[in-house]
C-alpha cells in the first residue's frame, strides 16, 4: 500500500503557545507499507507507530520510505513521514482514522516533537494551510494558500540542539501572530513569525535579510531550523532564489492546496 504526504513551512511556531500553523509545499514523503516484519527505516518514530499497530490490532508491517526532505531541518518531515505511514497502515487494515491527530500523539510518545505538531501533521496530511490547537489536540481549520506563490527554500538538515525557552518565554508574541495569520493575514504573520524564531533561537538572520532585500514577501526560519524559507510573488522569485544561493543550494517549489483524501495519495 502506497501513501504521500507533504512537507511544510512555518506560518505560526506552536511551541510557545501550542497554537500553530503550518503550510503545506510540494515537497514529498511517500512510503509503501507491506505486511510483514521488519523495516529499512530504525527511527524511534517508526519504530513507535508501528508498535502501536502491533499492540492494538496485532499485524506487523514493513515500511519503506522515500523523501525530498532533509531530517532534523524543521521542514516537517517528521509529521509526514508519520501521516504518510499511518494512512497506508489504515488503508491495509481498512480503518477509519484521525490521522494527524494519531499522528501527533505518536510524536509525542517518540519523542520527536515537543507539542505533537498537529499543525504539521494536518498539513501534512491535509495540504493547504493548517491551524491547529495543539494543546488540545485539535485541528481548528485549514484552508487553501494565497494564489501565485512561489516558495524558495534553503534545505538544510540535521538540527542542532536548541534550548527552546526563548520561545516559551514569548507566549504572547506568538499568540498575537497566530491571531494575525488566523484573520487571513498569513504572509504578514509567516514573515513575523520567521524573524522571531530566528533571532529568539540564535540562527543567523543574514539570508533572512537578504531574501527581503530581493523583494520576498515573507522569509524565515521554519520550525525550529535551521531551514530558511521565502514565500515570493510567481514571477518575482528570480532575485530571492539569486541571494539565497549564495548560502548553499536552494530549492524552488509551490504551496499545495487542500487536497482530496478520498483519492488516490
Amino acid at each position: 500500500m502506497h501513501s504521500l504526504a507533504f512537507g511544510g513551512i512555518s506560518v505560526v511556531n506552536a511551541i510557545p503557545c501550542y497554537l500553530g500553523s503550518t503550510m503545506a509545499v510540494d515537497l514529498k514523503v511517500e512510503v509503501e507499507v507491506r505486511r510483514g516484519e521488519g523495516t529499512d527505516v530504525q527511527s524511534e518514530l517508526v519504530k513507535t507507530i508501528l508498535d502501536y499497530f502491533w499492540n492494538n490490532y496485532g499485524e506487523k508491517f514493513y515500511v519503506t520510505i522515500t523523501s525530498e526532505l532533509p531530517q532534523r531541518g524543521g521542514l516537517k518531515s517528521s509529521s509526514a513521514v508519520a501521516v504518510a505511514i499511518i494512512h497506508a497502515i489504515s488503508k491495509l487494515l481498512g480503518l477509519e482514522t484521525d490521522v494527524p491527530v494519531l499522528a501527533a500523539k505518536l510524536n509525542l510518545k517518540a519523542g520527536v516533537s515537543v507539542t505533537g505538531a498537529l499543525d504539521d501533521a494536518a498539513a501534512a496530511y491535509l495540504g493547504g494551510i493548517s491551524f491547529t490547537d495543539n494543546a488540545n489536540f485539535k485541528v481548528l481549520k485549514v484552508e487553501d494558500p494565497p494564489r501565485e506563490i512561489v516558495v524558495v527554500i534553503l534545505p538544510i538538515g540535521e538540527r542542532p540542539v536548541k534550548d527552546l525557552s526563548p520561545l516559551r518565554s514569548h507566549s504572547l508574541l506568538f499568540e498575537q501572530i497566530f491571531s494575525l495569520a488566523y484573520s487571513g493575514r498569513v504572509l504578514e504573520a509567516m514573515k513575523m513569525n520567521g524573524i522571531a524564531v530566528a533571532e529568539l533561537l540564535g540562527y543567523d538572520v543574514r539570508p533572512i535579510r537578504e531574501a527581503l532585500k530581493a523583494g520576498a514577501l515573507a522569509a524565515g526560519v521554519s520550525g525550529n531550523g535551521p531551514s530558511i524559507f521565502a514565500a515570493c510573488k510567481q514571477g518575482e522569485e528570480g532575485p530571492v532564489v539569486d541571494r539565497l544561493s549564495t548560502f548553499g543550494k536552494v530549492v524552488v517549489t509551490r504551496p499545495v492546496g487542500v487536497v482530496d483524501r478520498g483519492k488516490a495519495l
